[in-house]
């Protein structure tokens, strides 16, 4: 090679190495998007609305992944992921695990219509001539993707409750995972009665020649003019963007305000099939549903039988049956003097005026004093089994503050007892400031759930108030 040949391609290099200097200098931002269509759609759809980041954003390098639930649920547990994308069930559970904050939400658009939300679809073969309600349902083999999908199960399932149809109990699930096309698939093949899925999908299918929307009857159909899709349930919000606990505020910030100034006539609106995005929606009625079907974030999913049970905590339960042994034992020979210590306990945890509650360590309260029924308003057992920071504190607030960042819950996670005054919420919805101390319990080193004692100081800090004013 000539001198003057080699001085070009080092020239050439330069160069290159200099082109490349901006996109070293950014900071890499990974997307994770829910995937429910084939990932090659969802791709498609997606990655012109990076495209866009990265030409309007400069300081970051955006890329995209398309993920299945487990996958993302993983991403944001370690932190592999810095934004989401998914939809809004999802992002409730990624809320109260890792911190997610709704940035935006998503504008759909279909035929040039609109879409406020989406809900779910319940179909059956067209010749089906003995499954024409949801009644019918009854004891017949149901495919969805699985119990993590709002559109392809919860909607559904929530349905099915309000009808007195229990679909755990009533119904056979084949779950197929994502995406939803294989419900149907599987329903078009005769492996199942019906199949759940996602509004959409069926039209989707159709529009590629998939699918002879004549083949399936819609179980519960509901008719809607503003709505240009098949559907069976309620609607919901559509998807949020999310961010997660460890997402830079400034990062969040250029985020949104550029989704927001997002025009319809854009590339990415138009491969996206929407019209823009708008301020965060309220996704309070999809944690209701969650609540109402047991699905995390407030119990874990699926039921165990017995011999699983058995298999899974060998170990816990002859632990347990020792422990059982031991205090029946230790009950029987001190009968008399524990229970009159039993009853002093009691009559002191009853007549308090402080009031108390005790927490697991998922935060749920497993026991209460007449005194915190009082002063909440709630009835014990309206108390027992829920998620003390839901219930009656985090909304004081902040609606959206993740329960990690909630100080009486730390107490749990640091092990350290904590003690401040907080906003309290009262079943009738009035709040009133409380002096609370928690402290946790410690088990084999660890914090296994906590103490929490609270009073009313309304009337102190009026007082004060008043002394201030005079």
């Amino acid at each position: 090679m000539s001198s003057a040949s080699k001085g070009h391609l080092l020239s050439t290099v330069f160069l290159l190495l200099l082109g490349c200097l901006p996109l070293l200098a950014k900071e890499s931002v990974t997307i994770g998007v829910l995937s429910f269509r084939p990932e090659a759609e969802t791709l498609a759809r997606w990655q012109p609305t990076v495209d866009h980041l990265n030409r309007e954003i400069a300081d970051y390098r955006f890329e995209m992944v398309a993920m299945s639930y487990s996958a993302l649920n993983e991403a944001a547990k370690t932190g592999a992921i810095d934004l989401v994308l998914t939809n809004p069930s999802h992002y409730v559970l990624l809320m109260h695990r890792h911190g997610a904050q709704r940035m935006v939400t998503l504008m759909a658009k279909e035929n040039g219509i609109a879409l406020t939300g989406f809900g779910g679809v319940i179909a059956t073969r067209a010749e089906r001539e003995d499954l024409r309600t949801l009644e019918d349902l009854k004891g017949k083999r149901v495919a969805s993707v699985g119990q993590e999908s709002l559109g392809g199960y919860q909607l559904q399932a929530a349905l099915l409750m309000d009808r007195g149809i229990h679909p755990a109990r009533d119904l056979h699930f084949a779950f197929t995972d994502m995406p939803h096309d294989r419900a149907i698939e599987a329903l078009l093949a005769d492996r199942v009665d019906a199949a759940f899925f996602r509004t959409g999908v069926l039209e989707a299918m159709t529009a590629e020649d998939r699918l002879d929307p004549e083949a399936l009857k819609i179980l519960n159909r509901q008719d809607d003019v503003r709505f240009p899709f098949e559907r069976s349930t309620q609607l919901m919000p559509e998807w949020p963007f999310a961010t997660l606990s460890h997402t830079p505020e400034p990062l969040a910030r250029q985020v949104a305000l550029t989704l927001l100034a997002m025009p319809e006539s854009s590339l990415a609106a138009k491969a996206g099939g929407y019209i823009g995005w708008s301020i965060p929606a309220d996704y309070e009625p999809v944690r209701r549903i969650l609540e109402q079907l047991g699905l995390p974030p407030y119990t874990p999913a699926g039921i165990l039988s017995p011999a699983e049970i058995v298999q899974a905590y060998k170990t816990e339960l002859f632990i347990i049956a020792l422990a059982l042994l031991a205090i029946m034992a230790l009950l029987l020979h001190n009968r008399h003097r524990i229970e009159k210590e039993r009853r002093r306990l009691q009559t002191i945890y009853e007549t308090m005026d402080a009031g108390l509650y005790v927490m697991d360590a998922d935060g749920i309260i497993t026991h209460t004093n007449p005194a915190a029924s009082r002063m909440l308003g709630f009835a014990p057992g309206e108390m027992i089994g829920q998620i003390a920071h839901d219930l009656f504190h985090a909304h004081a607030f902040n609606d959206h503050l993740p329960i990690d960042r909630c100080p009486i819950f730390r107490t749990i996670q640091s092990g350290k007892p904590y003690s401040g005054d907080e906003i309290f919420r009262h079943k009738d919805g009035h709040y009133f400031t409380a002096r609370v101390f928690s402290r946790p319990f410690i088990e084999a080193g660890r914090a296994r759930g906590s103490v929490t004692t609270f009073e009313d100081i309304t009337a102190e800090e009026r007082a004060q108030q008043e002394i201030r004013e005079h």
